[in-house]
């Protein structure tokens, strides 16, 4: 993570006009992206593999299984349900994401 202070010391140190330090900055937002950048492929390559290696017994995703509880709990409406459909659909936004990583939001990769 960048330190501001230490930006600050080493631009009174060595004399840094602000075009210098706004520069310096930057480089350090790109590597911090490229970085991200490479852990977000890692992640999705590491599932690729785990789905692979992974036993094949579930017939249906994780957003199927939440959207049929969520289903059930409109179709049944026990007492509290509205609160249960409330926490389910915020579950299945999550998962959603998670799903969008993964996939690298629509793009399985290969070569890992």
């Amino acid at each position: 993570m960048y330190d501001i202070q230490k930006a600050y010391q080493d631009a009174m140190g060595k004399k840094l006009n602000a075009e210098e330090l706004l520069k310096s900055l930057k480089l350090e937002v790109e590597q911090l992206t490229t970085k991200i950048l490479k852990t977000m492929e890692a992640i999705t390559c590491c599932s690729n593999q785990l789905k692979e290696k992974a036993l094949r017994g579930n017939p249906i995703t994780n957003l199927e299984y939440i959207q049929m509880i969520i289903d059930e709990e409109k179709t049944n409406e026990k007492p509290g349900y509205e609160e249960r459909i409330k926490s389910l659909e915020d579950v299945l936004e999550r998962a959603k994401l998670t799903q969008d990583i993964i996939l690298g939001s629509g793009k399985i990769l290969t070569n890992c």
